[in-house]
Parts: C-alpha cells; structure tokens; sequence
C-alpha cells in the first residue's frame, strides 16, 4: 500500500494478520449495518482520501471507510503497535484525514488493545476526541447512526495477548 504525501510516495508495510483480522470483522459489520439503508452510505476498504488543500500533493488511503454520496464521512486506522512508536506521523494523517471534504468521524482501532479514539468534527469546525475501551465498550458513530462493539471487531484476535508483530 502507498500514499501520497507532499509529493512523496510514501510506502507501507504489509498489515500483520490482527490488522487484517480487524479490518475483516470491521469491513463485515458496517455492511451489515449500512445495508438497505436510504442515506446512499457504504463501506469502502483501501479507498483514496484527498484533503481540500493539498488535492495534487497528498492522497491518504485509510484502512476503511463509510462513504455517504461523493465524500468519506468516516474514516478507520487501525493503529499499529510500531505506529505508536511514530506519533508524529500519525498525528500529520490524522490532520490531512481532518482536512477531507465531508469527513466528520476519524476512528482509530488500537489493533493491541480494545481500544479506539474516535475524533468527531463539532458544529464549530474544531475536533473533540472522545477515548473509548474494554472488551464491552461500545462505538457510536454519531454522523451515520451506527453501534458497533469493540468486541465484535476484536472477535478473532485476542488484545493483549497478541505478539509484537505488526505493520
């Protein structure tokens, strides 16, 4: 996988398989949940999210998204062990993510942990982030009236337990 930013190709390792395993169960639970509804809102995997400012310059691909008409409206990371180690990288995509037309939730899933941050665009124009956690804890996605529990998108991993291997 590659992005695009500033200009620069920027490569991506491989996801390690409780990546995948996450994306999988996250992938099956938004179809599930977005299916027959009457907003034209569907899940996307691997899909380019270009912010307004930077349009020829950088080109963000998040893990997943929900696209509502012509824009993402909320986008998923899964957060890598080896990528905690480079926040600042994480908070500039986190940044060019905030910067994409129609975004309003920006989740991170903690791929070593039950545990997300969920980023939402208030009314103001500034972003609230909001910490969830545990195996019961439960993510609303506000902007298009979705539940999901944490521990249907951990269903085939066990947090905590896993092995240091990562992206």
């Amino acid at each position: 996988r590659y992005e695009l930013v500033d200009g620069v190709v920027i490569a991506h390792a491989a996801p390690s398989p409780d990546h995948g395993a996450i994306l999988a169960s996250l992938g099956a639970a938004l179809v599930t949940r977005l299916r027959g509804n009457t907003s034209g809102c569907r899940a996307e995997s691997a899909s380019g999210a270009v912010p307004r400012q930077q349009q020829r310059n950088t080109a963000r691909i998040p893990d997943a998204m929900i696209r509502c008409g012509d824009n993402p409206r909320v986008v998923f990371e899964v957060v890598s062990p080896s990528e905690m180690r480079h926040w600042r990288a994480r908070d500039r995509k986190r940044l060019d993510l905030q910067a994409v037309d129609g975004v309003q939730e920006i989740v991170e899933i903690y791929q070593d942990e039950y545990a997300c941050h969920i980023y939402r665009l208030a009314a103001d124009g500034s972003w609230d982030v909001e910490a969830i956690g545990g195996e019961d804890a439960v993510l609303h996605l506000r902007s298009v009236g979705i539940e999901l529990p944490l521990a249907e998108i951990y269903e085939f991993i066990h947090p905590g337990q896993a092995a240091e291997t990562d992206m």
